[in-house]
């Protein structure tokens, strides 16, 4: 059995390197499915519908040079193009038992960059949502 503890991933947002500000990072291949019941059926009945690949990331905020609030807050915005996201469980070479996660992306929603009490240590939660092409592509080279 090979179970891990979670501890190193690499997230690049962008081209841009996030992974030290990471706090919790999820990949999701999520599917809609849609009804087809029809006269007749004693029990509902679905098909799959269209891949709805994301992905849910908490970030650390920090406010410097190429940080997080710089990094995400310029990929906000109607004129914004999709980026790439790439995320892999260890921050080393892609393998078979580290497999790349990579998609053109956007954000769905916005990003805080203000968000904490009285001693607390700021977050945000970001989720993105596939742009463009088929979702998830998964590669196990570098």
């Amino acid at each position: 059995m090979a179970i891990m503890v979670f501890y190193n991933p690499q997230i690049l947002v962008a081209g841009v390197d996030l992974s030290n500000m990471g706090k919790k990072a999820k990949v999701n291949f999520g599917n809609e499915t849609k009804e087809i019941t029809s006269f007749g059926d004693v029990a509902k009945h679905y098909v799959n519908g269209l891949s709805t690949p994301s992905a849910d990331v908490d970030f650390y905020i920090n406010r410097v040079s190429g940080s997080t609030v710089q990094t995400l807050r310029n990929l906000l915005g109607v004129a914004t193009t999709a980026f790439t996201l790439s995320i892999r469980a260890l921050n080393s070479a892609g393998t078979t038992s580290n497999e790349i996660y990579s998609m053109n992306a956007v954000i769905n929603g916005g990003i805080d960059v203000i968000n904490g009490g009285v001693g607390d240590v700021e977050t945000m939660s970001v989720k993105f949502q596939c742009a463009s092409g088929t979702g998830w592509t998964v590669s196990t080279t570098s």
